[in-house]
């Protein structure tokens, strides 16, 4: 971003009508990606400034220049933090093989690296394998379901096996998600969450989605966290996305948020306003339609696993009429599998609660919570105006500060929330550390759906996994421990 605006501020230098430069990575909208394999007019050169989506999943015939800087943003993650890392790193020598052959593809090319050959030599001659840098979680799950033995024992027969302590931490935290007891063997939620080929959260969102009824928000929700945001942000009309995607902000969720564009994109679709509707809305229509493929995936899941019941009517629309094709169901107006609203009435007995919809979201997301700390009231300034607000502050259960993400609806200083946490899908560290989409929840969810709970009667404070605390009668307390039974 900032050598593309830097590049696109030296109109002396690169003059637009001799040079157009094009950016090109994955969160680009399909229509702006398509635009660097356009011919340019004669006398015009065109300069893609991309990132490693370039080296292997797409090939622009025309590139007769490649520059390689050497460096690039590989994704790692901390097993000790639970936590994404988005590192900038040298590459590999196989990834530099790579970039030097997108170069003259149809005709001779020039390859230009940023970097010495003495440091070339220094570099790795692959990148690191992925079972060390990706989380284990769904593989661990897999080991027991296949009855392999020991999870640490089964992975350190590989051939570069990752950290016991990394294992050690997976297993810790496929504990606290109820998938497996202290022994190590899978519960019956641990059983279910191994059957579906999905991350375990979202796993447990859609579990917990049909046990309650709100199955089609929750799918919506579910198939929203697998791909990439369908929300788009244009580099020439940054400001402009970010207004339109807050337009949407429903209950300081960003999960909510993304339920409501999805429905507005299903309403805008079926009047044959599906374009349009993106356009003004800076939306993905092919992010929308992944949502809506996945969806119908994830029903045909829970139908295998046993967990839906076919006589249920799961492939029509919960507002009324079949949307057929596959299972149990004709062709109709919908498409046969490009449905995209599933589950029925009975299944969507209780769709329309959206509190309990943030309570299913928190039984998936959960340990995954900050608490939100108020910023103090700012000081006045000199000249009398009115300060800027600060934004509050997120504290983890070990009282390490987070941020919220500059993608979020909730990534606005002037935001209060009523309830002070907030629970997240993931917590990914960059710059900082971020959590990304968020959703406030109140109490109750947390006190049902949460860790451990400790009764303290003599003080009359309740507490969940030890660390959040709620001041609450006994006869409360109990009362709730009962429910959870």
């Amino acid at each position: 971003t900032t050598l593309y605006d830097q590049l696109g501020s030296n109109a002396q230098e690169l003059p637009r009508d001799r040079c157009r430069i094009l950016p090109l990575h994955s969160t680009l909208s399909t229509q702006e990606q398509q635009r660097v394999f356009e011919r340019m007019p004669r006398g015009v050169r065109k300069v893609v400034l991309s990132t490693n989506i370039a080296e292997t999943s797409v090939t622009i015939d025309d590139v007769v220049f490649v520059i390689d800087c050497g460096r690039h943003k590989e994704n790692r993650f901390d097993p000790i933090n639970r936590m994404p890392q988005l590192m900038e790193t040298w590459v590999s020598r196989a990834n530099s093989r790579q970039r030097r052959g997108r170069a003259g593809r149809v005709r001779p090319g020039h390859a230009f690296f940023l970097f010495s050959r003495e440091r070339s030599k220094n570099m790795a001659e692959y990148q690191t394998p992925e079972m060390l840098r990706v989380p284990l979680d769904e593989l661990c799950l897999q080991i027991k379901l296949l009855d392999l033995g020991e999870v640490a024992e089964f992975l350190g027969r590989a051939i570069e096996p990752p950290a016991a302590e990394a294992v050690a931490e997976e297993i810790k935290g496929l504990q606290e998600l109820q998938a497996l007891d202290l022994r190590e063997y899978l519960t019956p939620l641990g059983y279910h969450l191994a059957s579906l080929p999905v991350h375990v959260r979202i796993g447990k969102i859609l579990l917990f989605g049909t046990i309650f009824r709100t199955l089609d928000p929750t799918l919506t929700i579910a198939a929203g966290l697998s791909f990439r945001s369908p929300f788009v942000a244009p580099f020439e009309k940054r400001e402009e996305a970010d207004k339109a995607r807050k337009a949407f902000a429903v209950q300081r969720s960003d999960h909510l948020t993304l339920l409501k564009a999805y429905d507005g994109w299903v309403k805008a679709k079926e009047k044959g306003g599906e374009r349009s509707y993106c356009l003004t809305h800076y939306l993905s229509a092919n992010a929308m339609r992944m949502i809506a493929q996945s969806k119908r995936q994830f029903v045909d899941l829970l139908l295998e696993i046993g967990f839906l019941q076919s006589d249920k009517d799961i492939y029509s629309d919960p507002r009324g009429g079949r949307q057929g094709g596959g299972r149990g169901g004709r062709q109709g107006r919908a498409g046969g599998r490009g449905g995209t609203n599933f589950g029925g009435a009975y299944y969507n007995a209780n769709s329309g609660q959206t509190a309990l919809i943030k309570a299913v979201i928190c039984a998936g997301l959960w340990p995954n919570i900050v608490r939100v700390q108020p910023a103090p009231p700012p000081r006045p300034s000199r000249d009398g105006r009115p300060p800027p607000p600060k934004p509050p502050k997120l504290l983890n259960r070990d009282n390490g500060e987070v941020f919220i993400h500059p993608i979020s609806v909730n990534f606005d200083a002037s935001i209060t929330f009523p309830s002070p946490y907030l629970m997240y899908f993931e917590k990914v560290k960059t710059t900082k550390v971020y959590v990304r989409d968020c959703t406030m929840v109140t109490p109750y969810p947390l006190l049902l759906f949460g860790g451990d709970i400790t009764v303290k009667h003599e003080l009359q404070i309740l507490t969940v996994d030890g660390w959040i605390e709620f001041r609450s009668m006994g006869k409360v307390a109990v009362l709730i421990k009962h429910l959870r039974q």
